[in-house]
């Protein structure tokens, strides 16, 4: 009965984890989607003298945040860290 319960577990863990790995392409690419437009943000915003505002910092952290979560395959928490920094900057331009 142990055995049949474990093999049980050991499969489930294994469709788990296929699931998981079918998700993860839409995830990185939102990823470095949200990377890209969060970057270029933060240049426009650099350009346009918001450079030295805190603001700008705490979007520039957020950033950096989020290519570490990239780093680390993390690709949900890179979405929502360059999506905030894109907001943080919105609100200081805007």
């Amino acid at each position: 009965m142990a055995l049949k319960t474990l093999i049980t577990a050991a499969l489930l863990g294994i469709c788990l984890t296929a699931t998981a790995a079918t998700e993860r392409p839409d995830l990185e690419d939102d990823c470095v989607a949200s990377l890209k437009q969060a970057d270029k943000a933060l240049a426009d915003a650099r350009v346009d003298g918001f450079g030295e505002s805190a603001a700008w910092a705490e979007a520039a952290t957020l950033i950096s945040a989020a290519k570490v979560q990239k780093t680390f395959a993390e690709y949900e928490n890179c979405h929502l860290k360059a999506k905030r920094a894109i907001k943080v900057l919105g609100q200081t331009r805007g």
